[in-house]
């Protein structure tokens, strides 16, 4: 078996991170900033805590938290603790966040597609299974249960992961 996928899948991260940041700092966001802010696109109507966005990312809570107090300096984000539990924050993106949002969308949407430009979209459907596939084999057998579900290659459209 060649070992070329783990440094096929760390080159094409450092790509990401550093087209990313190029792209995202015209708009003033870091990727972690970017990326959380479309997560919280992607949920409206509904009540995001920050300890969704810390599981759907797999960032540390450290790391999330960083990027959160960041957002919501620059006025992108309020957090208000949860009457039921003061540790736990809900996430409420503010008009300033929502001004940005087309912005954004097509920044990763131009990102997605300067990568995917050459594969055919079955390819894309194995690729993005394989992927989630390979991330759920990473983790312990404990939460791999909860975070992964059963795994069904042919059918599992991986839609949560930042």
């Amino acid at each position: 078996m060649n070992n070329a996928i783990p440094l096929l899948l760390r080159q094409l991260g450092l790509a990401l991170e550093q087209q990313g940041r190029t792209r995202l700092k015209g708009l003033g966001l870091s990727i972690s900033q970017g990326l959380a802010l479309d997560y919280l696109f992607s949920r409206p109507g509904q009540k995001i805590y920050a300890i969704e966005l810390h599981k759907a990312s797999g960032l540390s809570k450290a790391a999330i938290s960083s990027t959160l107090k960041e957002l919501k300096k620059a006025g992108y984000l309020e957090m208000f603790s949860d009457p039921e539990d003061d540790r736990r924050k809900q996430l409420v993106l503010t008009p300033k966040a929502y001004a940005l949002k087309e912005q954004l969308n097509q920044e990763l949407e131009a990102q997605q597609k300067r990568l995917c430009r050459t594969i055919s979209p079955r390819q894309l459907e194995i690729t993005e299974t394989s992927l989630h596939t390979m991330l759920c084999n990473l983790k312990d057998e404990a939460s791999r249960k909860t975070a992964c579900g059963t795994v069904h290659p042919e059918n599992t459209h991986p839609k949560e992961a930042i």
